[in-house]
């Protein structure tokens, strides 16, 4: 029984949790910033960055054509920094982000990178 629970488990974790990844080449026309709760300060907010991209669709429906990572991301710093770069030259960057919105819910996921 325990076995049968663990394997419903994980099916239903990798249904929740998997997105699919979807590339786009084009430039960054915005970046931005925030802590999870913009309206107050404090240092154990999560942070939020944000890549908004031309012809990037709404995330999730009727949300906003932008890219989220958290600060807790392996790659934030890598990413925001070639995120500024190319927002510097207006060359395009090759973006894939992920489609769900589970960063920010009004946002797509941030997948991978290539500049």
């Amino acid at each position: 029984m325990k076995v049968f629970f663990l394997v419903l488990l994980a099916c239903f974790s990798n249904w929740c949790f998997a997105g699919n990844l979807v590339p786009i080449k084009a430039k960054v026309t915005r970046v931005s910033g925030h802590t999870s709760s913009f309206t107050t300060y404090t240092e154990s907010e999560k942070g939020v960055f944000f890549i908004f991209m031309e012809d990037l669709p709404n995330a999730c429906g009727d949300g906003m054509g932008r890219i989220a990572i958290s600060h807790e991301h392996p790659l934030f710093e890598t990413v925001v920094s070639v995120a500024l770069l190319a927002r510097t030259t207006g060359e395009p960057i090759e973006m894939a982000y992920i489609d769900k919105c589970t960063v920010r819910e009004n946002s797509w996921d941030f997948g991978s990178f290539t500049y």
